[in-house]
């Protein structure tokens, strides 16, 4: 059960006996936000948490081809963080052909590349699938196991 404490614009929750701090960034103009989660005690950097969680909203067409991300400042003094940690999250998001950033002018999501998007979601069931198993195994399941327990599920399907 979460504990949710409204401050303003930002949700401070907590998980687990963890603190994250969820912030809400809110376009100009626009009925159309971005819930973003921010651990600072978590191992993950934070331009990686940021990354992810725009890379997630694109994949799952929550932000639309064409559309405009806030710009690295404003987005730097919405979430308090450094604008180096923006600029960082946003290069790697235009690497991984996520976004377009025109120079004067913003970061724009770039046009969607359904194959793209379908490769990346199955990396992220693959992943969820690695722990799981890891979880199994830690437990002391034998192959078998799993494989019974993971048809089960799929015959409940």
């Amino acid at each position: 059960m979460a504990l949710i404490l409204y401050i303003f614009n930002k949700q401070y929750i907590t998980v687990d006996n963890t603190h994250q701090l969820l912030y809400t960034v809110y376009h100009k103009g626009e009925n159309k936000n971005m819930h973003i989660i921010l651990n600072h005690s978590s191992m993950v950097p934070i331009y990686e948490q940021l990354m992810e969680q725009i890379k997630s909203e694109i994949i799952q067409s929550v932000l639309k081809e064409g559309e405009a991300l806030p710009s690295v400042r404003t987005l730097a003094g919405e979430l308090r963080i450094s604008a180096l940690t923006v600029k960082k999250a946003y290069d790697k998001l235009e690497e991984e052909g996520f976004v377009t950033t025109v120079h004067g002018k913003g970061t724009y999501v770039t046009a969607s590349d359904k194959q793209l998007a379908s490769e990346a979601r199955r990396i992220a069931v693959e992943e969820d699938f690695d722990k799981a198993i890891d979880r199994a195994v830690a437990i002391g399941m034998e192959k078998e196991e799993i494989l019974e327990v993971v048809k089960l599920i799929l015959d409940e399907k």
